[in-house]
């Protein structure tokens, strides 16, 4: 409940004393002149704000009050002695407290209400405003406009330096949105990179798993293989190379390999490597997918192909002896291949 308490007293006015502007206690509660309007807020339920002004019988104070919408309602009461009688009443209606012989009047949160206090003795008013409803309801604001011997007191217009706060604090308001956007970006950003990392991480296992259900299925699988020269030539021969090409139906070649003495080379995507030769005579390739096997023979002649025979001498004392020199030639063509699993 916002309650706003006119309380009639014969005290001298005194300075308002501490750093609240409008302070709970009527003795340290500003004197404030008419026509005035006043705005204030109510921060917690035990909060209360106090003003007081001069007023003498037979004149009256125009009042327009309104609370924020956090208020549950805005209550206006006075002591019965000395009695205050209220009159012209818009948007306010009585309030009836069984604990006390106060006069009161209501007005709902939000809504402007004016009417006529017409004190019945001279002294000081002391105008009191807290809040009794639900203090999960504030903070909120209150404005109260005050008018002396006239009907109409000033209307709520929002002071230049109040317009200033609330563009401050709209643009504080759109700063907090702004940075908020941003750090939400940046983890939507940060969410986008890892689900793009997982999706590769997942096409590489299937690739693999791929790989895999290939080799459980080797024994299907078929390996045509060629060997050649990487001379060009139609000979192969010990210290150069042979390119083994190959493939497997359904099989990525990257998944092949050929072995070759004791090294096993791999065809990679391009499905062919070259394999050093290192020794003479029948060798043999064999390409490699899982399970699946096919081997290859090939015929490596000598980097030298002939030989040379030294020539015996004579002895001494001897008749003149002839060496006989002979020579070998021999010629190696074409490559014998022989495919067998």
């Amino acid at each position: 409940m916002f309650l706003l308490v006119i309380v009639s007293a014969t005290a001298v006015a005194q300075p308002a004393a501490g750093t609240d502007e409008y302070p709970a206690d009527c003795d340290e509660a500003p004197l404030v002149e008419t026509p005035t309007t006043l705005r204030g807020t109510i921060d917690v339920g035990s909060d209360v704000d106090s003003v007081r002004l001069e007023a003498q019988r037979g004149d009256y104070l125009s009042v327009r009050a309104m609370a924020g919408e956090g208020a549950d309602t805005f209550v206006v009461s006075s002591p019965p002695d000395p009695e205050i009688n209220f009159r012209n009443e818009s948007g306010a209606v009585e309030h009836i407290d069984l604990n006390t012989y106060d006069y009161e009047r209501e007005i709902a949160a939000g809504v402007e209400g004016t009417y006529e206090v017409w004190p019945q003795a001279d002294g000081v008013l002391c105008l009191q405003i807290d809040d009794e409803g639900t203090p999960e309801r504030l903070p909120y604001d209150w404005r109260l406009s005050l008018a002396e011997n006239d009907p109409q007191p000033p209307e709520f217009v929002p002071a230049s330096e109040e317009l200033r706060d609330r563009v401050d604090a709209l643009g504080s308001r759109v700063d907090e949105q702004q940075q908020r956007i941003e750090r939400l970006q940046s983890l939507l950003d940060a969410r986008n990179r890892t689900v793009s990392e997982l999706r590769s991480r997942l096409a590489a296992k299937n690739e693999t798993i791929e790989g895999l259900r290939s080799q459980s299925s080797g024994d299907d699988v078929t390996i045509d293989v060629t060997v050649t020269p990487t001379d060009g030539g139609q000979t192969f021969v010990s210290g150069e190379k042979a390119r083994v090409e190959a493939e497997a139906d359904g099989a990525a070649t990257a998944n092949l390999v050929v072995e070759y003495g004791s090294g096993v080379y791999e065809l990679g995507g391009a499905g062919s490597v070259a394999v050093p030769l290192a020794e003479t005579g029948e060798q043999s390739l064999t390409v490699r997918y899982g399970e699946t096997t096919e081997t290859v023979s090939i015929d490596v002649a000598s980097s030298d192909p002939q030989s040379a025979a030294s020539t015996p001498t004579g002895t001494a004392g001897s008749g003149p002896g002839f060496g006989l020199v002979g020579a070998a030639v021999a010629l190696l063509a074409g490559a014998l291949f022989a495919r067998r699993r």
